[in-house]
């Protein structure tokens, strides 16, 4: 008992011990987020693209140069994302820089951009690459001029403990600082590098020039930068939705008669034309063949376009009705020749009044419209879907426009014109310098300012179809 209580009155009057407060745990530094490091190994190549588009743009004419600095653009988003793998990029962007090297041109341009688009979704496989693509150029345009500088300043921030600007400092100052003694060293014993570098450092500022150099690169900052870091751009989630019809608050019962009426009104069109244009029939009084083939090739064209939107409507609608199926079929029919009649339409009009710029491309949508309303046909027919024709209508398209980018329009036009009964010499004369092949051998007194040679001030704006204009006339004037 004795011990018992003696015991619990140690127990009671004992100091209770401290509690135990666990040390506080150092955290380690975090390692840069994936996009931190994207944007962290696209400094440089910014930087030395920023300093590339100076030689290449500033001041100068642009022509093959837009092919070089496509290429090094590719060469820095490549070094960003990390990828050796380079045929696909590569062989994409050789095909779109090819027009471009032919002929600076819009045309040209627009295919050097899409293939630029293309080649830097193919460095990150996931997706298709048209979708990826598409995805780059429109998070190109969203991004503002100022994300560069966000971007630094986020960097900065979520280096590490150090810092940017310590890093910099740590890792670059001794190779610049012993660079500059070097160069120091070696000018003072090569006379020729000491004149180099004084040609360097003795200049006059000017502020207003400094102001616009300095908006040229800021300018540029955008669209590199965002080439460079546009990995998360082609790979956007596609949201999975149910596919929905394009119907346009229609029925089946209102695309059957709408169908019905439409066919009609073209059968009537395709028979007048038939017999105006194939047989030779009368025009009515006071109307001339030049007006009636006019007036119908643009709206011809037009209505061929509308045609194929309509069967992209119409054809949910199919399995509704046994009837509807075959008047589609019967309607695009039609409207393929519909296509071809306004391009005979336009012929007829060119081999009486000549070529133009708007009446030779207008004859190559309408052969383009009739392809694809014939791509509907077979779409209808076999049941494919609308996916499989809206790939083959833009590949169609594409494939036209990267192949009329290697076309001299311009001398097309005047070897067609000059052979006609009454030439249009003021057009013909405008035609500009990639059609002065084709007037000075024969026509060089018909221009009242003469023929205008293909000129370019150097490498940078060179053009194969330019020199080669000018070789032809060489040839010419050495004959």
């Amino acid at each position: 008992m004795k011990g018992t209580i003696l015991s619990d009155i140690d127990q009671t009057s004992a100091t209770p011990s401290a509690p135990i407060i666990p040390a506080p745990a150092i955290p380690a530094p975090a390692a840069p987020s994936p996009d931190i490091a994207t944007q962290l190994a696209a400094l440089w190549p910014l930087i030395v693209l920023v300093a590339l588009s100076d030689v290449l743009f500033y001041g100068q004419s642009v022509g093959i140069s837009l092919a070089v600095f496509a290429v090094a653009l590719l060469g820095g988003a490549t070094f960003v994302a990390g990828k050796r793998a380079l045929v696909r990029p590569l062989g994409i962007l050789a095909l779109s820089i090819l027009p471009v090297i032919d002929h600076l041109q819009p045309l040209s341009v627009a295919i050097l951009l899409a293939g630029l688009c293309v080649s830097l979704a193919s460095l990150y496989p996931g997706s298709g690459l048209v979708r990826a693509g598409a995805a780059i150029a429109l998070g190109l345009v969203r991004r503002a001029p100022v994300d560069a500088v966000r971007a630094v300043i986020r960097i900065a921030a979520t280096s590490g403990s150090e810092g940017l600007a310590r890093r910099l400092l740590r890792n670059w100052g001794f190779p610049v600082l012993g660079a500059l003694v070097l160069i120091w060293l070696l000018s003072d014993a090569n006379p020729v590098l000491s004149d180099w570098l004084d040609s360097l450092t003795t200049f006059e500022l000017d502020p207003i020039a400094a102001v616009q150099r300095f908006s040229f690169w800021l300018l540029l900052i955008w669209p590199v930068w965002g080439a460079l870091v546009a990995r998360p751009l082609s790979q956007v989630p596609r949201a999975a939705k149910a596919p929905k019809a394009w119907t346009l608050g229609l029925t089946a019962t209102a695309v059957g008669n709408a169908l019905l009426v439409f066919n009609l009104i073209l059968g009537v069109q395709n028979v007048l034309d038939a017999v105006c244009l194939w047989t030779g029939a009368a025009l009515p009084p006071g109307m001339t063949m030049a007006t009636y083939v006019h007036r119908g090739a643009y709206p011809l064209l037009a209505t061929a376009l509308l045609a194929g939107a309509f069967a992209l409507v119409a054809r949910p609608f199919l399995a509704a009705q046994s009837r509807l199926k075959p008047l589609l079929l019967l309607w695009i029919g039609q409207n393929v020749v519909l296509a071809l009649s306004a391009a005979f339409r336009l012929d007829l009009y060119v081999g009486a009044f000549g070529l133009t710029y708007l009446r030779i491309y207008a004859v190559i949508w309408m052969l383009l419209a009739a392809f694809v309303l014939a791509l509907t046909l077979v779409q209808v027919a076999a049941g494919k879907s609308n996916f499989w024709l809206l790939v083959r209508r833009f590949g169609a398209a594409g494939v036209t426009l990267y192949l009329c980018a290697f076309v001299n329009f311009a001398a097309l036009i005047a070897r067609y014109d000059v052979q006609t009964t009454d030439p249009d010499w003021a057009y013909i004369c405008d035609l500009g310098p990639t059609a002065a092949a084709e007037l000075l051998h024969q026509y060089p007194t018909q221009c009242d300012h003469g023929v205008e040679f293909p000129v370019w001030e150097g490498w940078r704006d060179w053009g194969y179809r330019n020199w080669s204009v000018n070789q032809v006339l060489q040839s010419q004037i050495a004959t």
